[in-house]
């Protein structure tokens, strides 16, 4: 037994590390949020989904504060989005600059996990989506020149939009997506009243898209908004802002 006794507790150091591995939690993942972007002064809910969220806390980057609220599971179609969902009040104070926030969920063992929001600039008219409008015939009106609308991608249908403009004007078309949590990895089409393609945007799913032109010609143009792998659904989040630049 004696010769056996070393032997036995080289095994055991071996097996040790597998053990504690073993016996580890699954680490919390934030995948999506359920509002993508915020204004100034405002105050709302956002749900933050993923796996393995059971947060004791949670602390916003400065300016803004927050509420935990209620953690449960997800249902129906959140459940693609992630199988647990926390809800946390954000307030946005008068005056916070426009950037991007994180809202990190402190679990116990002081284990982090950071979910995110967008503060952004108003625009003049701030709108919600309307559909049908996945054709060219159906594409959504946007009246004036500062316009935000936010919404979701559905299924493998592209978001069109419209807008008249006048020859000389320049334009500015930017879409927050993937940058602020959404699962979108979109491509942005610039096309003209004949619908021939004038720009495009598109490449890191991380990163906003923007195209600015100088309009060539009186006339309607139309905004076209996909995902690169024909992907939509609740989590595929966009808020789309198109502006007339100052002359």
């Amino acid at each position: 037994m004696r010769r056996l006794a070393p032997s036995l507790a080289l095994l055991l150091c071996a097996l040790a590390p597998g053990f504690a591995h073993a016996q580890e939690k699954p680490k919390p993942e934030v995948k999506g949020v359920s509002v993508l972007a915020l204004r100034a002064g405002q105050t709302a809910t956002v749900l933050l989904y993923g796996e393995n969220l059971e947060p004791t806390a949670v602390t916003p980057k400065p300016p803004l504060t927050a509420t935990l609220g209620e953690v449960k599971a997800t249902e129906g179609d959140d459940k693609k989005r992630g199988a647990k969902q926390v809800a946390v009040e954000v307030q946005v104070p008068a005056g916070c600059p426009p950037d991007l926030y994180d809202l990190t969920l402190v679990h116990a063992g002081d284990v982090k996990v950071v979910g995110r929001v967008a503060v952004v600039a108003p625009a003049a008219q701030e709108l919600e989506v309307k559909r049908p409008n996945a054709t060219f015939a159906q594409a959504m009106p946007l009246p004036g020149p500062d316009v935000a609308v936010t919404g979701a991608l559905q299924g493998d249908t592209p978001d069109i939009f419209r807008f008249d403009a006048k020859a000389g004007e320049t334009w500015e078309i930017t879409l927050l997506a993937g940058r602020a949590g959404s699962s979108l990895d979109p491509v942005l089409r610039l096309r003209d009243r004949r619908l021939i393609p004038l720009a495009l945007s598109a490449g890191d799913d991380k990163k906003d898209r923007q195209i600015t032109f100088r309009v060539p010609a009186d006339g309607p143009y139309f905004v076209e908004l996909t995902d690169a792998e024909a992907r939509g659904g609740a989590g595929f989040l966009y808020r789309l802002v198109v502006r007339r630049k100052p002359s």
